[in-house]
This record gives structure tokens, sequence and C-alpha cells, in this order.
């Protein structure tokens, strides 16, 4: 198993539905990716939102698709729990590094866009994502229903507090 925080603070982030949210995870060893849960809340009410996760390489200044997977979620009620991506294109074996996960939320019914959100931790100021030669996390400035096969790091907005959250994910591998 592997995870992109060793603590989940109580900090709920949304995002807009078709928008594509970009959070790095380091892989400290190489492991296998077949599934993986990602913590997240909803409203009350009956609920469906579609979300989709793609695991991502950074090669110069461009994002491109490993793999993805995705889920759609009916509920009513107010929960918090861990949900599963098990549906990825294929078993993968992930490689020691810096990799990326693209997240897309989509298809919400039932409430407003506020009723879902992903837990995690964010970093509480304005860093302006200023480290030499590596993107942290960002929203990209145009929505997308769907999770681009590859995406320019020119195309997120990077200098936020929102920008700077990180969704908690664990992999099993």
């Amino acid at each position: 198993m592997e995870q992109n925080l060793r603590q989940v603070n109580n900090d709920p982030i949304n995002f807009g539905q078709n928008s594509l949210y970009i959070s790095p995870i380091l892989i400290n060893d190489s492991i296998s990716l077949n599934s993986l849960f990602i913590l997240l809340s909803r409203g009350t009410g009956s609920k469906t939102v579609s979300i989709s996760i793609g695991l991502y390489s950074l090669t110069g200044s461009t994002f491109s698709l490993a793999n993805s997977g995705s889920r759609s979620l009916t509920f009513s009620g107010g929960q918090l729990g861990y949900q599963s991506i098990t549906n990825f294109s294929a078993t993968q074996n992930i490689s020691a590094g810096n990799w990326y996960f693209g997240i897309i939320k989509s298809t919400h019914t039932g409430g407003v866009n506020d009723d879902f959100s992903f837990y995690g931790a964010s970093i509480p100021v304005n860093i302006n994502n200023a480290f030499p030669g590596k993107i942290i996390g960002g929203i990209l400035t145009v929505t997308t229903g769907a999770l681009p096969v590859s995406v320019a790091t020119s195309g997120f907005d990077i200098t936020g507090t929102d920008e700077h959250f990180v969704p908690y994910i664990l992999i099993n591998a």
C-alpha cells in the first residue's frame, strides 16, 4: 500500500464539476496499481456523482496519462467515507518517483456542487507553486468532461490555496 499523506486533516475541498484537479504523489517503492481509495464526504439527500482518476507522469512541462479508472456513486444521507476505484484500464507497475493524480468530478445530480467534498490536507498559505521545475498541484483553467491524454502544465491555475489542496489517496497494491 502507498499513500500520499501521512495525516489527514479535517480539510474538505470542493472543486467544480468537470474541472481537472492535479495533485502530486511520491511513490517510495515500485508497486502495482490495481485499485485505490479516496476519502469523500457527501451531503444530505439522494445524490449521484461520477469520479474519474488518472495517473499522470510529468515530462518537461507536459502531463501524460498512464492509467485511469472511474466510478459512479449513488447514495442518500450525509456520509464521510472511503470510496474505491477498482476499474483501472490495466494493472500497472508504478516505479518509485514523482507521479501525479488527476481527478475529475462529473455527472453530478441531486444537489448543489458543494454536496461532494474530498478530504486531505491543504497548505494554508499561498506559496505560488514556485518550486523550481515542479508543479505541486493545480486546477485546469478550462473544463473538461474526460481525463486528457496529455496536458501542459501552463494550462493549470496554480496560485491559490485550493490549488494546493492534496486529496487523500490510498493505493492498494
